[in-house]
């Protein structure tokens, strides 16, 4: 059974914590909270843990460095474990898709998105998997770095909170079902 890598893509600290470029973090750590998973174990600057969940052995990573850095650890961990790149699926804020809407790419260009630009760079290539998760685009007076810095204003927070249970169906379909259905069901 081949080894998938799970990345959660965030900023650490508190200071971080609820703002749109975390909604990877926070993803992850719902599903790890649902399926009673503790994301504790530390290496390469990250916190991991290994699961069989959904009939698959996944490694859960939350890359513990800021943003820009993250494809570093993502590679270390794809090393150590011996993983595929296309068995990468990596959870992430996407501002051209609007709050709350999901959508599945493979083999895309990074957007303008730091954390996937990183990983581009350290894997030296784009052939992984991507659950974009949509935070809006900012206000056209607003610095886009700026915007997905900030925290979800609370008439957002309902629709985060239900693309937060969709990106876990979602999740759970790409691993039982597979990448094509899974895009088939979620990117509508």
């Amino acid at each position: 059974m081949n080894l998938e890598l799970l990345i959660g893509l965030g900023n650490p600290g508190r200071k971080y914590r609820q703002t749109r470029h975390n909604i990877g973090f926070v993803i992850l750590d719902r599903l790890a909270e649902i399926h009673d998973i503790k994301i504790n174990k530390k290496k390469f600057n990250g916190k991991y843990q290994l699961v069989e969940l959904f009939e698959k052995k996944i490694c859960l990573v939350r890359p513990e460095n800021y943003m820009n850095l993250s494809g570093e650890v993502v590679e270390q961990f794809r090393s150590y474990f011996k993983a595929d790149v296309e068995d990468i699926l990596v959870i992430h804020d996407d501002i051209d898709l609007p709050v709350g809407k999901l959508r599945f790419a493979f083999a895309s260009g990074h957007g303008g998105h730091n954390g996937i630009r990183s990983m581009v760079d350290w894997l030296e290539t784009n052939k992984f998997h991507r659950l974009k998760v949509g935070v809006g685009r900012p206000p056209e007076v607003m610095d886009p770095a700026d915007y997905v810095l900030a925290k979800f204003d609370k008439d957002e927070g309902r629709v985060v909170d239900e693309s937060v249970a969709e990106a876990l169906k979602a999740i759970e379909a790409f691993y039982r079902e597979g990448p094509k259905v899974a895009a088939q069901i979620f990117n509508q």
